[in-house]
């Protein structure tokens, strides 16, 4: 049963070798100071079916390793899986977004549930030249992003506006998600959907393996 509980509302989930990692000949694939707050936070979605989880289960490899000595047989890993299980959504509308550059989006029911979404004004990214701010919209979970499962963009009439999501960096060094519009530009007619999970249950399961076999 609780397999099965499981596999029905598993949303999100971050694998966080917590500077544990080591090959057999004892050296180091992740430092302590390289594993910083927000990647122990961070999930990311479980975009899998509970059918899908039932018949192939998921696949797990911890981030950002650096190469092992090719002495190594072997790794020696500890660490946590951090899983959030929900199941029921709520489906939240906003209303004109654009005029929430530079500020958290305020919602009624967003602040009931602890969430902060901000949406990021486009001379705060990293890069050469600012994205065209008609083509763009990019958001910063700045508190609840575990409680998200989707956001998208509709048009005055409700219907969908075509976007890519990307990953992003300010030039702060904040992680946020841009969506490249790729249909009509927005504008203040233009709303957005949250998805999001009201009840959430943060889960830790722990990883202590001592030979897992390198190719």
């Amino acid at each position: 049963m609780r397999a099965k509980w499981i596999e029905d509302r598993l949303q999100r989930l971050n694998c966080e070798e917590g500077g544990r990692a080591r090959n057999v000949t004892q050296l180091r694939l992740a430092r302590r100071g390289e594993v910083t707050e927000e990647m122990r936070e961070y999930t990311r979605p479980v975009n899998r079916s509970p059918e899908q989880l039932r018949s192939s289960g998921f696949l797990l490899g911890p981030p950002r390793l650096q190469s092992p000595s090719r002495a190594a047989k072997a790794l020696k890993l500890r660490g946590y899986v951090r899983i959030i299980l929900a199941q029921e959504r709520e489906e939240l509308t906003i209303d004109n977004p654009l005029q929430y550059a530079g500020r958290i989006i305020e919602h009624e029911r967003l602040k009931e549930l602890d969430i902060q979404v901000r949406l990021v004004p486009a001379e705060e990214l990293e890069g050469q030249e600012p994205p065209d701010p008609k083509r763009t919209l990019t958001v910063q979970y700045v508190k609840g992003g575990e409680r998200m499962e989707s956001l998208n963009i509709h048009d005055a009439w409700m219907k969908p506006i075509r976007s890519r999501p990307r990953p992003a960096t300010t030039k702060t060094g904040d992680a946020v998600t841009s969506f490249l519009i790729l249909g009509e530009g927005l504008n203040q007619d233009c709303q957005l959907v949250l998805k999001v999970f009201p009840t959430i249950e943060d889960a830790k399961v722990p990883i202590e393996i001592d030979a897992l076999p390198l190719p």
